[in-house]
């Protein structure tokens, strides 16, 4: 379990905000924000992201640069699909990667043309006028500027660390690899970083998976994907599709040959008994 001192940590990213110009973002271990100085998406993000399609793109971005950066151990500046700069910065414990700050977005300084050019790819035309103009609203930075706001925002990480705003509580590991799953369940959870994050071998977690729940980890992953669908149909108005999205199954062909399987039914057929 992590403990975030939130007072301290949104005064920080208050003012790496301010200073910087350009969105800083906490984020927790398992990449889930925390906190922003300003709470609204950026004009730019917020259209690419009302695509069904641009939206998945916008994610698998996203947990690529957090898989890069975990790997690594250390920041790292990657693109978004669309070629936006963000810069993510590890916070550690003991070692381990505990939370994140992210600055973006922002472009380079001869990536302007080429973003445009992803624009006029972008599937609803009435929107791509909007999108230009919020370009414009974005702030253009050199590499130096990159880097520079790279070694400020990792001064700040090591004065997280130092004061501890940021800490680890022991729990059993059984809960919180469930905890770690469940919170990703949207996503996809990498056995490789998840044996990272546990301090195991790939082998030993497997052993662990099924000394503890009883199967592999990545049986008992899909496992965990298609019990939480079950709870959405109950609890939500959702399409199969959306579902399936949800819990990290981005085909839903594959996701209802799953789901009857483990419950004998299609998920509206079986969502029709439940009532």
């Amino acid at each position: 379990m992590i403990d975030f001192s939130m007072k301290e940590l949104s005064e920080l990213i208050k003012d790496l905000n301010i200073v910087t110009h350009i969105k800083c973002v906490l984020y927790d271990e398992n990449f889930k924000p925390l906190y922003h100085y300003e709470m609204e998406r950026s004009g730019f993000c917020s259209i690419i992201r009302s695509n069904p399609e641009y939206y998945e793109r916008c994610i698998a971005s996203d947990m690529q640069g957090f898989k890069k950066c975990t790997e690594s151990g250390g920041a790292c500046t990657y693109k978004c699909h669309m070629g936006l700069y963000e810069t993510l910065t590890p916070i550690k414990s003991g070692g381990l990667t505990i939370g994140f700050i992210l600055v973006g977005q922002r472009i380079g300084a001869s990536d302007y043309e080429k973003i445009k050019k992803n624009i006029e790819s972008f599937p609803e035309k009435d929107k791509r006028e909007a999108l230009y103009r919020e370009l414009e609203r974005v702030r253009t930075v050199t590499d130096e500027e990159i880097e520079s706001m790279s070694r400020l925002v990792k001064i700040c990480t090591s004065y997280i660390e130092m004061k501890k705003l940021v800490s680890r509580r022991d729990a059993p590991t059984k809960q919180l690899v469930e905890e770690y799953i469940a919170e990703n369940i949207r996503y996809k959870i990498d056995i490789e970083a998840l044996s990272r994050a546990f301090g195991m071998s790939k082998s030993s977690l497997y052993s662990f998976s099924v000394k503890n729940f009883g199967m592999g980890i990545s049986e008992y992953v899909m496992k965990m994907r298609l019990e939480k669908a079950a709870e959405l149909l109950l609890s939500e108005d959702l399409t199969v599709s959306e579902i399936s999205s949800l819990v990290g199954i981005y085909d839903t062909n594959y996701f209802v040959k799953l789901f009857r399987k483990k419950y004998g039914l299609s998920p509206k057929k079986w969502k029709n008994t439940q009532k």
